[in-house]
């Protein structure tokens, strides 16, 4: 964004790239010449980094979208109701829409990463993963590996622009699902049926889905025999262990291919998430996804 002296002419340019807000600086003569943002627009879904340069608070409803604000530098301590949640860089907030919410510390070093995801595009998704829509939690804990990989996501697309619709569209769902798999809420209708013993080799294979897993391991996590695990996800998930590994294997190269970058190639990034037999992969993948992996890449990269 370009440099403006003028507050009100800098609150407009983020409200247009992130959400409409009523913006207070807290100091008398500070000026909006220090204000940077810039955003990637992928649809139902909006990438924005915001610094204000001087201490601001700000209030918004946050209409018809979900915001998740990560600091990047700093703290950033916002109330939501009767609710003060206080987001740094390992712990994101959460901001539900058509909800008011104050940002009432946004201290001149802070700068932040948001996403903004449409809340019917949001329901729409974790539909397609829970079968419903759980209830988000007020904030996001970074940690374990797999509740980072939304955080690396968002830092890849923030830092290339991708042209393509096909391309935005793909990136969009990859994000939205990465999220919606790091809130991971314990009101998640679908997880949250299971027994502790899915529970945990699920959790466990998203987290390592590279290792060399077998049938022995995974009844290891969950401290019961092989057999028994398999019927637990059977009955809970309608699949296999194994099935189910798969699956998370193919959603993370997806991921990958969609954030790849020049010098990645399908085979490394397969490798790297613990596939094997790259030719049933790839009949896989094409099953899933209408294309096939080297199809993918070449077109996030803009290869013809």
């Amino acid at each position: 964004m370009d440099t403006h002296s003028d507050w009100g002419e800098a609150s407009d340019a983020v409200s247009e790239l992130y959400f409409s807000h009523q913006l207070t600086p807290l100091e008398r003569r500070s000026n909006a010449e220090r204000v940077h943002a810039d955003g990637r627009d992928l649809g139902p879904v909006r990438i924005a980094k915001v610094s204000w340069g001087s201490p601001v608070r700000l209030q918004s409803s946050h209409p018809g979208a979900f915001a998740v604000n990560l600091p990047v530098h700093g703290s950033l301590t916002s109330r939501i109701g009767s609710t003060e949640l206080v987001a740094t860089p390992n712990e994101a907030t959460v901001y539900p829409p058509d909800t008011p919410a104050h940002i009432i510390e946004w201290d001149a070093n802070v700068s932040i990463i948001g996403v903004r995801i449409e809340a019917d595009y949001l329901r729409q998704e974790a539909s397609k993963l829970f079968g419903s829509m759980p209830e988000m939690p007020p904030s996001i804990r970074l940690g374990a590996d797999q509740d980072s990989d939304w955080a690396d996501l968002v830092n890849t697309i923030a830092q290339n622009r991708h042209g393509h619709p096909l391309v935005r569209e793909q990136l969009a769902g990859a994000l939205t699902t990465a999220i919606l798999l790091a809130a991971k809420p314990v009101e998640d209708d679908t997880l949250a049926a299971c027994p502790k013993i899915v529970r945990s080799v699920v959790e466990r294979l998203r987290a390592e889905p590279a290792r060399a897993w077998t049938a022995a391991d995974m009844a290891q996590v969950a401290g019961v025999s092989i057999r028994r695990l398999q019927q637990g996800f059977r009955d809970h998930l309608d699949t296999t262990p194994t099935d189910y590994l798969r699956l998370v294997r193919l959603e993370r190269v997806r991921q990958e291919l969609l954030a790849a970058a020049p010098g990645d190639s399908v085979t490394d990034i397969a490798l790297a998430n613990g596939v094997v037999h790259l030719g049933r992969f790839a009949a896989a993948y094409r099953r899933t996804y209408g294309e096939r992996p080297s199809d993918t890449l070449r077109r996030v990269l803009g290869m013809t």
